[in-house]
């Protein structure tokens, strides 16, 4: 409804519901065929892959990074834009930067923290980082706004609501011109929105 667009969704669902550890693996091959295939359109198709927008979530942000690096690789080529939501921490945290999401992986790479330090990226990774609530806990994911019923899942759902909510954030900044953010150096002159 906003802009013209074609939309190419990757299904890498198989991978995704294994076990953390091994999706983790498996990123660094699922990017570098979402690249071959870029780059086949690119070629072959008359897609200029230097206008795409790669977008993902969680390890999805990771992989898109990835992704862009990869094409850089195969096609030397760089992609428009990545959008990376909440990109995952474990076991990226520390990593070099070859083998995760950072600034270099498209001309814009947009990261939103919503959880880091916990499931997501800790620090900047892109040419801008947006932070939320100050990135770690959003507002109304307390344990009070759980609609669980165990005690477990009560406790987890702060963090499981948080990370999920940069998704929110996208579909919002898609749909409306009413998002509004300031630098706040440091956060000193913030208060998180608990």
């Amino acid at each position: 409804a906003r802009y013209d667009a074609n939309v190419v969704m990757v299904d890498w669902s198989f991978y995704s519901v294994d076990c953390y550890a091994n999706c983790y693996c498996n990123i660094p091959r699922i990017a570098e065929t979402t690249a071959e295939l870029l780059c086949k359109a690119d070629s072959d198709l008359n897609i200029n892959i230097t206008q795409i927008h790669v977008l993902g979530h969680s390890m999805g942000g990771q992989l898109a990074g990835l992704t862009g690096q990869k094409v850089q690789e195969k096609c030397n080529k760089t992609i428009k834009r990545v959008s990376a939501l909440d990109p995952a921490g474990p076991l990226y945290n520390g990593v070099d930067k070859s083998k995760r999401l950072d600034a270099s992986d498209a001309e814009e790479v947009m990261v939103c923290h919503s959880n880091q330090g916990i499931m997501g990226y800790f620090g900047n990774c892109g040419t801008v980082d947006y932070y939320p609530d100050m990135g770690v806990y959003q507002n109304g994911c307390s344990i009070f706004n759980s609609p669980a019923s165990n005690v477990i899942d009560i406790l987890a759902y702060p963090v499981g609501c948080s990370h999920l909510r940069c998704v929110s954030y996208m579909i919002e900044s898609i749909s409306s011109n009413k998002f509004i953010g300031k630098k706040c150096l440091g956060c000193s002159s913030c208060t998180p929105n608990l």
